[in-house]
Parts: structure tokens; C-alpha cells; sequence
């Protein structure tokens, strides 16, 4: 065979895989295009009744799930908090090209006064898969303990992505944690209730911090203080002399606060300081402990050790 022809095959063979990968190409975007996809998104108002407005924790609780129902029926799975203030201290991880203005966001809620079947979230997002639409908005606060509690290193990986965040957030975490000397330490995290938060604490609530502090004999541990009363923290730094931020943190539901932008700061900083500790002892006044610092401990693998606050006096 001449070169001539030789040239020409190698011309035609070429036109032909470009051909192929041309089709291949269209096959890949339009199946991109037609998977579906969930995404969880945080709105400042719920249209349910009778429900609390989602904190971090609950959106986090949310989410967990949300991810690992979409490991076991194949969709993409992403988080939307854009129409949050939370939203300036993480980087985006929606798509550019995917739209959510308009569209129907299905709220589904556990709480105190909704005795709902956590179990029925899998059941109520695989009717939303089965529909028509290749884009569903849900906003929840439903943790299904039998698939989060199961995460392995690559769920984490793949959730920290999704909460990853801003330059600026983690400098300031850097920051903190180097004036503070915080290499390795222990985090003792009070959830004092909603009625508590920056307020002062109540008698009954510090006596019973007191008592699973010379329980658990925190005193001979690093221990850095979080909680949602700053009067709480600085009474323990100066009883037990424990680590405190001069910081007042928010919920994240209702946003009640003076300096609203530096107080959600303030509390996503708290967030990430129970996820870079080594363990978590978490006091809480509600049965269910606190979401805020179960969901660090699963998102970054850390130890958790959860006790009900109540009215204990020390002996």
C-alpha cells in the first residue's frame, strides 16, 4: 500500500473516532442533563405548621440523609443555602447551570410537635424520583440514624466538599485556634436551650454542668467551652478555669441577634472548633442532645460522649 493511501486512512479512520466521540459526548450531556438530582436547600421561612425553624444542626441532619439516600437510588445530590445569610462564609457547590428559581421546595419535618415517621423520608423522596421533574427541592431536618451512622471516610470526604469553607472562615479558624494553643484539646459543648441563648444562665442548669464536669473529671483535660450562653462560658472559665471564645453565637432558624452576620460567623466558627477536637462531651437540656455537635462528630469521625442536662446538685 502506498503512502498516499496509507495518508488517506488514517485521515478517514480519524474523521470516524471524531465522529464517535462527538456522539459519545451528546450521549454523556444528555444524560447529565436527565439524571435527577435532589438538592437540600436552607429557606428562612418553612411553610409547614407548627414546626421550629431548622438550626444548623437540623439542616446538617437533613442533609446526612438526604446524601445517603442518594448513594442507594443514584442521584446527584447537592445543598442550595444561597437565599441564607449563612451562605457568605461557604463556597458554592450548586452547578452553575442548574436553576432553582420557582420550583416547589417539599418540606418534610420531625419535631416536638410533629410526630412524624423519620423511616417515611426514604419513602416520600423515592415518589419525588418516580415524578416527571429531573430536579427536586426538599428542605428537612429528619436523621436516619440506620444509614448516617454508617458513614465511612469517602461519605465524610464527600460531605466536608459540600461544606467546605471560605478563605476567609478558615483563616480566621486558624487564627483562633493558634492564639488559643489549640493543638489538641477536648471540646465540652452545653446546649443551654433556645430560651438561654446569650441570656443569663439558670441556677438549676449551671449546677447540673457542675455536676457531670467533676463526673466525667474534666479538670485534668485541654478543654475548650462551647455553648449557646456566653454567660455560662465565662462562669466555667472562671470556676474551672477552661478555654472560652468571647463570642456570642445565634440559631441559625431565627436569627435574633444585634450583630446578625458576626454572630453567624461566631457560630459556624464553634461548629468547626468541635470538628477539628479530638472528643466531644455534649450536655444538653433536650432529650435528643444537640444536633449541632452529633452532626461535627459524624461529619469529621470524632468521639462523642452525650449526657441530658437537668436539675442535679452537687453533693
Amino acid at each position: 500500500m502506498s503512502n498516499e493511501k496509507i495518508g488517506y486512512l488514517l485521515i478517514l479512520l480519524s474523521i470516524i473516532l471524531l465522529i464517535l466521540l462527538i456522539n459519545n459526548q451528546d450521549n454523556v450531556e444528555y444524560f447529565q442533563v436527565n439524571r435527577k438530582t435532589v438538592i437540600h436547600k436552607l429557606q428562612l421561612e418553612v411553610k409547614t405548621p407548627n414546626v421550629l425553624k431548622p438550626g444548623f444542626g437540623d439542616f446538617l441532619k437533613g442533609t446526612f440523609s438526604l446524601y445517603a439516600l442518594s448513594k442507594k437510588y443514584n442521584y446527584d445530590f447537592y445543598i442550595d443555602i444561597s437565599e441564607h445569610p449563612i451562605n457568605k462564609n461557604f463556597n458554592k457547590n450548586l452547578p452553575d447551570n442548574i436553576i432553582t428559581d420557582g420550583k416547589i421546595v417539599h418540606e418534610f419535618f420531625f419535631g416536638i410537635n410533629i410526630p412524624w415517621d423519620k423511616n417515611k423520608l426514604e419513602e416520600e423522596v423515592k415518589k419525588l424520583l418516580d415524578t416527571e421533574e429531573n430536579i427536586i427541592l426538599i428542605q428537612t431536618n429528619v436523621d436516619i440514624d440506620k444509614y448516617i451512622n454508617n458513614f465511612n471516610n469517602y461519605d465524610r470526604f464527600n460531605l466536608q466538599k459540600l461544606f467546605s469553607p471560605t478563605i476567609h472562615l478558615k483563616n480566621k479558624l486558624f487564627k483562633i485556634k493558634n492564639n488559643l494553643n489549640l493543638n489538641e484539646y477536648n471540646v465540652l459543648h452545653i446546649r443551654s436551650g433556645d430560651n438561654n441563648i446569650n441570656n443569663q444562665i439558670q441556677d438549676n442548669i449551671l449546677n447540673s454542668v457542675d455536676y457531670y464536669i467533676k463526673k466525667l473529671d474534666l479538670n485534668n483535660k485541654k478543654i475548650l467551652v462551647l455553648s449557646d450562653s456566653d454567660d455560662l462560658k465565662q462562669k466555667l472559665k472562671h470556676k474551672y478555669n477552661f478555654i472560652v471564645l468571647n463570642s456570642k453565637i445565634i440559631h441559625l432558624g431565627y436569627l435574633n441577634s444585634e450583630d446578625e452576620e458576626q454572630s453567624i460567623e461566631s457560630t459556624i466558627i464553634d461548629f468547626y472548633l468541635l470538628c477539628y477536637s479530638k472528643k466531644i462531651y455534649s450536655l444538653s437540656i433536650y432529650y435528643w442532645n444537640s444536633g449541632f455537635s452529633y452532626m461535627a462528630s459524624i461529619l469529621f469521625n470524632i468521639p462523642i460522649e452525650k449526657y441530658i442536662l437537668e436539675n442535679t446538685t452537687t453533693n
